[in-house]
Parts: structure tokens; C-alpha cells; sequence
């Protein structure tokens, strides 16, 4: 075989190769060594935002970078655990498709496709929740609330003034699925419970001339009700 032939071979396998869409299958299976979780962080900040925000973590407990063609084809669901004696007359809960949009951080290479997750490393996906369900019913106003007499709000646009309002416990189960590559399972995080008060909408900003309302803890907004 002369050169002229081996370098036409040689081009020849190269397209073949970098042509192809799928990537080499991993050495061995990581679908067991990639740990899904769900975590969440309430963000209030009147009147810019109040939202939760959940976050489906895959973290890559295998002894080697895991790199492919990404996928990401998950679910997510926030499902409301009412008090016993509340009849529910609406949709109570909210679904969401999760895809490559919802990468949070993580190594995604967007011109390639190729999403490496290194040994320990995570990918995190996120969603922000607004509080409003499948059925555009908004939550926040189905709560029970208490009264923060520390804190004085003007409501726009008629600038009334009234007391800022945190909700009772409300209790939310999330659970999540994700696929990450064609090569893997699904991946199932386990339930995770949110159990914690939140703060009523406000329509407007904190008044100064009255007591300075004490800042939310966005774990324990209840916490506001017990200051002095």
C-alpha cells in the first residue's frame, strides 16, 4: 500500500470517528456512583422577590471524570401537605420539566454538548418557584398568618400602610428525577420536606418612620414573630 493510500485511510477514519454522535461508553457503569439530592433556599426581599428556590444536585462520587453527550431530561415536583382539617378546592402542587436551561453551574459546554462532572464535583440544577401551581393558584394567599406588629409596609399604588404577615408552618414535599447522558439511568433523589413559615406578598418597601422591620431568616421566618 503506498503513502497516498494509508493517508487517504487515515482522513478517512477520522471523519468516520468525529462524525459520529455518541461517545465511547464509560468504563464501567457510574449510574451508582452519582448521588442525586434535592436542597432549597426561601428568598424574600420585598418587593423585588419571593420566591423558593430548588436546587437538584448530582454529585459524581466515582473515582473518575465522568464526560458525555448530555441529555438532562428530569422532573421536579413541589407538592403542599395542608393542615388535616383544610379542604383543597385547587391544584396544590407544581411540576416541572427540568433540561439543559436549568444547568446551574456545573461543566457544560454548550458548542459541544459535553458535560464532564469531575470526581466529588456536582452539577447543579435549579428551578425558582413563585409559588403559583399548576393551576396559576398562588399559594401565598392560602396560607394562615400571623401579624409582625414590628413591621410597618407601604402597599403601592394607594400607599396604604399594614403590618407585615408570616405564614404558619406550610409543609411542601419535593421530589426530583434527572437523567443526565443516554448512557445511565435515571436518577432518583430522595423525598425532601419543606417545612417552614414564609412572608405574605408585599407590594411595596418597609416604612422608615416606623420601628425598622427586622430582616427575614430565610430558613425561620418565624423567627421575626419572637424578636423583642
Amino acid at each position: 500500500m503506498n503513502k497516498t493510500n494509508v493517508i487517504f485511510l487515515v482522513l478517512s477514519l477520522f471523519l468516520i470517528l468525529s462524525g459520529c454522535e455518541e461517545t465511547l461508553p464509560f468504563r464501567n457503569d457510574p449510574t451508582n456512583s452519582l448521588i442525586a439530592s434535592v436542597r432549597k433556599l426561601y428568598v424574600y426581599n420585598t418587593p423585588i422577590e419571593n420566591s423558593l428556590y430548588i436546587f437538584l444536585v448530582v454529585k459524581n462520587n466515582y473515582d473518575e471524570t465522568i464526560e458525555s453527550k448530555a441529555v438532562i431530561d428530569g422532573t421536579l415536583r413541589i407538592k403542599w401537605r395542608p393542615p388535616a382539617d383544610y379542604t383543597v378546592g385547587f391544584v396544590d402542587e407544581k411540576n416541572v420539566k427540568l433540561t439543559l436551561k436549568d444547568i446551574q453551574t456545573g461543566n457544560y459546554n454548550e458548542k459541544t454538548g459535553l458535560l464532564l462532572i469531575g470526581p466529588n464535583d456536582s452539577l447543579v440544577l435549579m428551578y425558582r418557584w413563585d409559588f403559583v401551581t399548576d393551576d396559576k393558584t398562588d399559594m401565598l394567599l392560602k396560607f394562615g398568618y400571623f401579624i409582625d406588629k414590628n413591621c410597618f409596609v407601604v402597599r403601592y399604588p394607594n400607599r396604604g400602610q399594614y403590618y407585615r404577615q408570616i405564614s404558619e408552618k406550610q409543609v411542601f414535599e419535593v421530589t426530583a428525577n434527572v437523567k443526565l447522558f443516554t448512557q445511565t439511568a435515571i436518577l432518583y433523589a430522595e423525598p425532601y420536606v419543606v417545612n417552614q413559615c414564609f412572608v405574605s406578598h408585599d407590594f411595596g418597601v418597609w416604612n422608615p418612620q416606623f420601628n425598622p422591620c427586622v430582616p427575614i431568616d430565610p430558613e425561620n421566618p418565624c423567627s421575626v414573630l419572637q424578636s423583642p
